[in-house]
């Protein structure tokens, strides 16, 4: 796998299944809780950023734009995952 198979977009109803699946496999303990997980990082408040390799999915990317962290709110730094 190198990068020029590899795609990065953001998150949506085309492939907001895979990012579900992806959650569930590394970060989450289940599905109510990947779903939580994704909409939690929902515009406006946040993002997040899917990485396919063909149907696989690679990565994930969370961003919250304003951090409930103090030290990175009162600097501008958004939270990413």
């Amino acid at each position: 796998m190198g990068l020029d198979d590899t795609a990065i977009q953001p998150v949506d109803e085309g492939n907001s299944e895979s990012a579900v699946r992806f959650l569930i496999e590394w970060v989450s303990d289940g599905e109510a809780e990947a779903r939580r997980y994704l909409a939690d990082h929902a515009e406006p408040d946040g993002a997040s950023l899917i990485a396919t390799s063909g149907s696989d999915a690679v990565g994930y990317v969370a961003i919250v734009w304003e951090s409930s962290y103090t030290g990175f709110r009162s600097r501008g730094i958004p939270l990413v995952h």
